[in-house]
């Protein structure tokens, strides 16, 4: 069954703006519009081979440069190092769009996200946009964890410490957003619907909808289904049929994706047939479900 998404455009009850009028800057420029529901719903698929964008930088595309950066401990969580992928064509100073990657060089490497956000930036199905990289200390209490307390930590101490390379991120919610594979994948979400001013597009490879912490991702049902308005999220999503602890995983992935139908948000769900809990299952899968989650954003990027 294919279900459809409901609006962006509706105002977050923790604030945000909406999606449908000029997220950056003064009336009359760019607006971020309602991408619409195409491509929304769930998608039972085989696993593809793996694309051009997601094998290799294509022709023509220059390769940009990983810096490393330290985040300072704060609120009760455990100092760590990171990295942030910076785009050749990114011009020191100016508003970037931004994702924040849970597992750190975990991710960058089994999914190849610098190579597919260069591919997408030069194919112009993205804006531009930096890759943050961080690793957990305490995997599950920091990532599965239901509440605000590591999102707030990453943004008032991540953030800003990436900033301090020159790298501007942009104010604007609608052009910043996080992804993360299983625990992280789970941290993805809580970040944009505890903060839905700060972040607001998701990308879940087998996220850990589940027990594992006190409150864990099993509460997200009936959350996403009760809370209104709507938050203004969108979400992709990944799991595989043969999932962790099948059919665990999988179930938990399946009742998300129908808490968010229900609700009427924008979500895309890729139900891999034969997929596994392994981050080679939802590679494949990575450079379109980027693309969908960022259909509607200008390409030209944001301007505050």
């Amino acid at each position: 069954m294919v279900g459809s998404g409901g609006s962006d455009a509706t105002d977050a009850g923790s604030g945000g703006t909406t999606t449908d009028g000029p997220a950056d800057g003064p009336a009359g420029e760019t607006a971020v519009m309602d991408p619409g529901t195409e491509g929304d719903g769930r998608f039972p698929m085989m696993r593809p081979a793996i694309p051009p964008e997601a094998a290799g930088r294509l022709p023509g595309v220059s390769a940009g440069m990983m810096r490393g950066f330290q985040i300072p401990a704060a609120m009760g969580f455990s100092g760590r190092s990171g990295q942030v992928y910076t785009p050749a064509g990114y011009v020191a100073g100016k508003p970037v769009a931004f994702m924040v990657f849970h597992d750190g060089t975990s991710l960058a490497g089994s999914e190849n996200i610098p190579v597919v956000i260069d591919n997408l930036i030069f194919e112009k199905k993205i804006p531009m946009m930096v890759a943050i990289f961080i690793p957990p200390v305490n995997r599950s209490p920091e990532y599965d964890t239901v509440n605000d307390k590591f999102s707030q930590y990453l943004t008032t101490q991540a953030l800003p410490a990436v900033e301090a390379l020159g790298i501007k991120l942009t104010t604007d919610p609608d052009a910043s957003g996080a992804s993360g594979h299983s625990s992280g994948g789970i941290l993805a979400f809580t970040m944009a619907w505890f903060q839905p001013e700060r972040y607001r597009r998701v990308l879940s490879f087998s996220g850990s909808y589940t027990t594992l912490q006190n409150p864990g991702g099993d509460l997200y049902n009936n959350l996403v289904r009760t809370t209104m308005p709507l938050k203004p999220i969108r979400v992709a999503m990944t799991a595989g049929t043969n999932d962790l602890l099948a059919p665990r995983w999988t179930m938990a992935n399946e009742t998300m994706g129908a808490a968010l139908m229900a609700a009427g948000y924008h979500y895309r769900y890729i139900l891999i047939n034969g997929g596994t809990h392994d981050q080679a299952s939802s590679r494949p899968w990575v450079a379109e479900l980027m693309t969908w989650l960022w259909r509607g954003y200008p390409i030209t990027g944001p301007t505050q």
